[in-house]
């Protein structure tokens, strides 16, 4: 399409607009991030275990690390200088009603479960490392947890035993027949069993944390032992449903083209209602930083234009289904009180929409996809957000360029 005849207010229309709305939100959101970034340094109440068994009561930078770490910040008060201390100087460190780790030198399997690097060998291939282990669960049963990017491994010890490895590990059979060596079953059978007269609970255990979790916890139980389990003490819901309510302030731009320019077609800014339904998954590590959204919303633009084609005036009776999928990060200010920031995929499916000249000559309206990006504050269950959309194409007809334009205001209220 060749948009040399378009006249310049066309391209200082659009193009400004979309310029002063995200200079707007990225001047809002930098001058935020300076108290950002201090809410972020949390160090809480925990201790460490140094090599010569002296335990040092501190404040731990708690980074709620997806990985396993292999040294973390500390503080001895306050308002005292932060440090970092690494595997190799401590036995064990923890922070209170939250996560606790043990520095162990351990055989680990390091063969990856990806179908494109497994190997043809059953047995694993054997390295010893001093690593930080996780503890899920601590009694005379212990059972630790190791991740390292996809690198999952559960380790185990009994009535303070040396830690060994739980061995779960695929392999190919045949050149596309995948076997998976499940030995972590026999070690429990012959290691972790308590008044159990068939294999039927170890046999039907699956190598997964809430599995693992529950077994050791009735071990401890069943041998009349205490059991400390630290899988449970994270705190929050993983899943929040929210209504979204707000208004849209939305323009719409279209041209007609002409045997030798195209004209404008002009279109009052509308203030709109909108109605949103959002699902919030948050994602369990980094301190629930990070979510997953999906916010199905109805919308609405309904206008005439203010000039006349050779066509006619054209009315646009338009009505959609916008369904948002993208990521969240927030920013703790407090326990109650956090902001956050959005990045979206839209995909839009209009509904019952009419786009016509009043001559009578129909255009069609079609699925389309833009992007959305914002951000907003969070203070208990309500919210409240200033999100920016692209334009995005009802009509896509080369002979009738056309953008719609939108910047939402949207509440929210937290069902549960």
């Amino acid at each position: 399409m060749d948009y040399s005849y378009i006249p310049i207010d066309f391209v200082i229309d659009f193009g400004l607009l979309t310029k002063m709305i995200i200079k707007r939100i990225t001047i809002f959101f930098i001058s935020l991030f300076p108290l950002n970034a201090l809410a972020q340094i949390t160090f809480e109440k925990g201790f460490f275990i140094d090599n010569h068994d002296t335990k040092v009561e501190c404040l731990i930078k708690n980074m709620d690390w997806k990985n396993n770490p292999n040294h973390f910040e500390y503080k001895l008060f306050q308002e005292g200088e932060s440090k970092t201390i690494n595997i190799s100087s401590i036995k064990e460190f923890g922070i209170d009603n939250f996560s606790k780790y043990v520095s162990r030198v351990v055989k680990i399997d390091r063969s990856s479960d990806e179908y494109d690097s497994l190997s043809y060998e059953r047995k694993p291939g054997w390295s010893a490392e001093r690593l930080l282990l996780k503890v899920l669960v601590e009694g005379k049963a212990s059972l630790y947890f190791y991740q390292n990017g996809n690198l999952v491994r559960f380790f185990y010890s009994v009535n303070e035993s040396s830690v060994q490895q739980l061995v779960y590990k695929k392999y190919f059979i045949e050149s596309t027949s995948v076997g998976v060596n499940s030995d972590f079953r026999q070690q429990l059978w012959m290691e972790v069993r308590c008044g159990q007269v068939s294999r039927n609970p170890v046999r039907n255990i699956s190598y997964a944390g809430n599995d693992l979790v529950r077994y050791f916890n009735k071990y401890n139980e069943c041998i009349g032992g205490s059991s400390v389990s630290f899988s449970s003490r994270k705190s929050g819901h993983f899943l929040n449903l929210r209504i979204k309510p707000g208004f849209d302030i939305t323009s719409y731009y279209s041209y007609i083209q002409l045997p030798s320019t195209f004209q404008r077609l002009d279109f009052d800014t509308k203030i709109n209602f909108r109605f949103g339904l959002e699902t919030e998954f948050i994602l369990p590590s980094n301190k629930n930083k990070w979510a997953i959204v999906f916010e199905p919303t109805f919308q609405y633009f309904v206008a005439t234009s203010s000039s006349i084609s050779p066509l006619g005036i054209l009315s646009i009776s338009y009505h959609s289904i916008e369904i948002p999928m993208g990521a969240r990060h927030y920013f703790f200010l407090s326990e109650t009180t956090k902001i956050f920031l959005n990045g979206f995929l839209v995909y839009d499916f209009p509904l019952n929409t009419q786009i016509a000249f009043d001559s009578g000559f129909p255009l069609a309206s079609e699925n389309n996809v833009s992007f959305a990006l914002g951000g907003g504050w969070s203070y208990r269950k309500i919210t409240a957000e200033l999100r920016y959309y692209t334009p995005r194409k009802i009509v896509n007809w080369s002979a009738f360029p056309s953008d719609y334009h939108k910047l939402s205001f949207i509440l929210g209220y937290k069902i549960f």
